[in-house]
């Protein structure tokens, strides 16, 4: 399994850098190649020749930086590296190098830090979501409040569409990290005995897995996203994972803000999301 791991040298980046160490210390069968996004201004009075090589010597530069970087963070965790890679590309875009990168080198998850954002920010895009929203590779979103701990408890909030095909995704995950993991459903009330009763079916059939299903009446006076984070507060799981859908446009963005984007800027626990 191949991690990339997106890092601007901030502190909120070094709590991505934690998570997916934490994930290749459960599992060494995990991969990490931690990476950084340079921007080199061009001064108008080098050609481009002379740019060139000025580029090239300020990747080696940061090459450094960045190793130096993340041994200080494995020191700082007291943990034995594992193989890893460290890359510089240099960009003026973040989050498209990041997802080129990614993309052409086939990995299987991007892992980069989560942040805030103003409304606006928000639907213009951070860097973090406008990743989750142009890539089709899995992203984990990691908070800077994240505290370095085994991941052992996983909730996977579901909306019960595709749900065997998403189920089979996120079971093949959390058993390589031998984690339990919650199915948690808020039904509306004309639904709720409906999907109790799959939830039951579904139980029996994952009886040898550990996965366990609950399905919760929604309280029709909050969305379900609120629902979603009390829920996660309350249970504080070591990950929450979410399926999203690709290519909403600008305007649906602005009126309609989704339950994953709502989650990501807002995040007190680590989430990976799918696409669906």
């Amino acid at each position: 399994m191949k991690i990339l791991v997106a890092t601007d040298y901030s502190e909120n980046s070094k709590s991505a850098i934690e998570f997916a160490i934490q994930l290749a210390d459960q599992n060494t069968d995990i991969v990490l190649t931690f990476f950084h996004s340079l921007h080199v201004g061009h001064p108008y009075e080098l050609n481009d020749e002379d740019f060139a090589i000025l580029e090239k010597n300020k990747e080696l530069e940061d090459g450094q930086v960045l190793k130096s970087f993340i041994e200080g963070i494995y020191a700082k965790l007291n943990v034995t590296p594992q193989k890893y890679d460290c890359i510089i590309k240099e960009s003026v875009v973040p989050h498209g190098n990041i997802i080129n990168y990614a993309e052409k080198d086939n990995f299987d998850y991007i892992c980069v830090g989560a942040r805030g954002a103003s409304k606006m920010e928000k639907y213009l895009g951070t860097n973090t979501l406008n990743i989750i929203n142009k890539t089709t590779i899995p992203v984990f979103a990691i908070p800077s409040s994240y505290q370095f701990k085994k991941i052992d408890n996983v909730i996977y909030a579901s909306d019960f569409t595709d749900l065997k095909p998403e189920l089979e995704k996120v079971l093949d995950f959390t058993s390589k990290l031998d984690a339990k993991t919650e199915l948690l459903h808020f039904a509306f009330p004309s639904e709720t005995e409906q999907r109790e009763h799959m939830a039951s079916d579904l139980q029996k059939q994952y009886d040898d897995q550990k996965v366990k299903f609950t399905v919760i009446p929604n309280n029709a006076l909050k969305p379900v996203i609120n629902n979603i984070k009390a829920y996660v507060a309350e249970h504080n799981p070591s990950l929450l994972i979410m399926f999203t859908v690709q290519n909403k446009s600008f305007f649906e963005r602005f009126l309609f803000a989704g339950n994953t984007e709502s989650i990501v800027l807002k995040a007190t626990v680590p989430l990976l999301v799918y696409k669906k």
